[in-house]
This record gives C-alpha cells, structure tokens and sequence, in this order.
C-alpha cells in the first residue's frame, strides 16, 4: 500500500463538462487525512478469493447482465439495449459479470491478473470490508 500525505488538495472541475449539481464544480480546496490506498487495482483472482471465502453475489450477476464496451464484443453477441444516448458504445449484455466479462460465452480466465470489472461500489464495499480495507472518499 501507499502512504498519501495529509494536505490540501484541489477538488472539482470548471468548464462545460463539470456537472455542479452533481457536486463536481466549482474548483475547491479540500483537507484530506493522510492515508493508505493500494498501489493496484484488485484483480479478477483477488475478487475470486473474496467471493469463494464468503459465497458473495455481485449486483451483476443478481441483475443477470451489465454494460460492456461494445468495441470488445464479438460479433452477434446478443445486447439487451444500447447504453444510453449520450454513451451508445456501451451494451447491456446478458450475463456479464466479473466471471463472464464479455457474457456468457467468456470466462474470466484469461485475465486473471486484470482488474476486476462489472463491479458496483456495493460489491467493491463488500470487498473492501473483507479485506479489512475501506474505499476511497472523494476527495481522497
């Protein structure tokens, strides 16, 4: 794990992508807490480990799809729906999970070593907590 130093840091965005409703603007100076946060991503192994020692089910998988990029689909894979409008290159695939990144055709074997994907913040939470870990604020 790293160590991030306490300090002040800047917060949000300006311009006409930044959504200030949402909370994204105006720019802000924000104090943050030192803290730890690991050097990587969780990988598709580590997500297995947690969900083998707790039988934990993912939103995905308790949905019975998620959105992939449809860039990485094969052809013909069956999509549910298109994403919405202003990000149509995103599919909703049948089965997609972070066992069956592509849907039920594909395995998470061959990226063992990835990042875990189709992975909410409930689920990241639950692992998080497993791991006796916790997320991210946003400022940090």
């Amino acid at each position: 794990m790293l160590a991030i130093p306490a300090g002040v840091y800047r917060l949000g965005g300006e311009g006409g992508e930044c959504i200030t409703a949402d909370g994204e603007g105006p720019v802000r100076e924000v104090y943050v807490d030192g803290f730890l946060m690991d050097a990587q991503a969780v990988t598709s192994e580590q997500f297995a480990l947690f969900v083998a020692h707790t039988g934990y089910v993912t939103d995905a998988e308790v949905f019975g799809w998620s959105f992939v990029f449809a860039g990485l689909l094969p052809p013909g894979t069956a999509c549910l729906e298109q994403g919405p409008s202003a990000t149509p290159w995103w599919c909703a695939v049948p089965g997609a999970s972070w066992r069956r990144p592509l849907g039920l055709a594909s395995s998470y074997d061959d990226c063992r070593d990835h990042p875990v994907v189709h992975v909410s913040w409930n689920d990241a939470h639950a692992y998080a907590r497993w791991a006796g870990k916790s997320l991210p604020t946003e400022a940090q």
